[in-house]
């Protein structure tokens, strides 16, 4: 139940989740939860028609399908917004004491010039280019004006890793981290750090709204969270998105967006190259509680060498699999195994973080957004479509992001190769011919 009137600024909820108290304000916004048409729905929180029949609960009644994971919207819902106010502008809201490097004080420099002309601005950066501190300056613009801020991803481990970097970089700024596995009550911050999925809940909210990690699941192509962004930016906010793996559909979504890219990290070392190792029959052998003999060396070798790594499987099922041909092979502690529906996925990452574990057993759901220093990454079953070349890279990302150990092993364990393995070997041995150019011209 929401009591505090600051907490329905650029907010669009229920009228039923409000107290007494709120219910009798008359500066309210007030519409129907939904709206009839001829053979559709059209849900006012999520602005997406649902089929009637799909929709109908009852002869009169119907309910939106597309954001029910939100809490249901009906037909007879009453849906209540009230106007988001501007915050006191600051002199110095930035405490971060790092500094950044040439190039990505330059991509920092369009940023922020994107934001004056209110345009929509895209960085394509390498993984590990240090794409967040280069959104500091731009942050920083935004809170000199009084302006609200919303940081976004469409996965979980993004925003949680976002969370503290963010609140160390502003420390006298309200700051609040929303995603579906929070229990923390929404209240209202200058920033939100949150998940794609929780824009649904408001409505424009925002001055600058950044999406990182925008090329991945569950955003790309998804018209709900399109629209989504559309209703939580004010009408003449700015637009920021981060990807280190653009695709086509991003780049021609808007003609006139400004567009940087960053082929180098921000320690000056290139790239980790795959290492793509045929392995017949890989998943047969994991039936009879085996591994391909190159996959468990390379494994030992990091437990006896204490270097930590995550081992990526297709899916779900094969985790298990794994994990009993591990016990197989004596191979008993030091490691978790992690996937997107695990309710302790949020605790067994802190737990690699910490040092606690060596290693885990995931999925792509650590594919991105994810940093452990000093890790290799080892995946099984790369030929499986899963694996595209976007994720691949991703993958590969994740290896010699920190000075402490700015390289290390990337291996893929496949039947066969395949057009995504190949191209994103292709790709980032591209990418670092650009980098080393970079380097250089220094």
């Amino acid at each position: 139940m929401i009591d505090n009137e600051f907490d329905l600024y650029g907010r669009i909820i229920k009228q039923s989740e409000l107290n007494n108290k709120l219910l009798s304000k008359d500066d309210l916004t007030r519409i129907p939860g939904m709206m009839l048409n001829k053979d559709t729905v059209y849900c006012n929180r999520c602005n997406m028609n649902c089929e009637k029949e799909l929709a109908r609960l009852s002869e009169n009644n119907y309910y939106c399908y597309y954001c029910v994971n939100l809490g249901a919207i009906k037909l007879d819902d009453i849906l209540v917004s009230k106007k988001a106010i501007s915050f006191k502008k600051q002199n110095n809201p930035l405490t971060w004491e790092g500094k950044l490097t040439k190039l990505q004080e330059k991509c920092s420099k369009e940023l922020v010039r994107s934001l004056e002309l209110k345009k929509t601005y895209l960085l394509c950066a390498v993984t590990g280019a240090g794409k967040t501190e280069i959104l500091f300056s731009g942050i920083e613009w935004g809170l000199k004006r009084g302006f609200r801020i919303c940081i976004c991803s469409p996965r979980v481990d993004v925003c949680i890793e976002l969370f503290p970097r963010i609140s160390e970089a502003f420390l006298h700024t309200t700051i609040q981290l929303l995603h579906g596995k929070i229990d923390e009550n929404y209240h209202y911050t200058q920033i939100v750090i949150c998940t794609t999925h929780q824009l649904i809940r408001f409505k424009d909210a925002f001055d600058i709204l950044i999406i990182d990690e925008v090329d991945s699941f569950p955003f790309m192509k998804n018209l709900l969270l399109e629209k989504a962004v559309i209703k939580a930016k004010k009408y003449f906010g700015g637009l920021v998105y981060l990807t280190a793996t653009p695709n086509k559909y991003l780049l021609s979504k808007n003609k006139n967006m400004k567009i940087d890219y960053l082929p180098l990290r921000f320690h000056r070392n290139l790239l980790p190259e795959l290492k793509i190792h045929i392995s017949m029959n890989w998943y047969q052998k994991l039936l009879k509680n085996k591994l391909p003999k190159l996959l468990l060396k390379k494994i030992k070798y990091n437990i006896d060498n204490k270097i930590p790594f995550l081992l990526f499987v297709p899916e779900i099922k094969m985790i298990k699999m794994v994990e009993k041909a591990l016990f197989f092979n004596e191979i008993k502690d030091n490691f978790d195994s992690v996937f997107s529906a695990d309710p302790n996925r949020i605790e067994k990452v802190k737990k690699m973080r910490n040092k606690k574990i060596l290693f885990l057993i995931t999925t792509t759901i650590l594919e991105r957004g994810v940093t452990f220093p000093g890790i290799d990454v080892i995946i099984l079953g790369a030929e499986n479509r899963v694996f595209n070349c976007s994720s691949i890279i991703q993958i590969a990302g994740r290896v010699g992001r920190k000075e402490i150990r700015p390289y290390g092993n990337v291996d893929l364990f496949a039947n066969f190769y395949n057009y995504n393995m190949i191209d994103a070997k292709k790709k980032i041995i591209e990418m670092n011919k650009k980098g080393k150019q970079l380097l250089d011209d220094k």
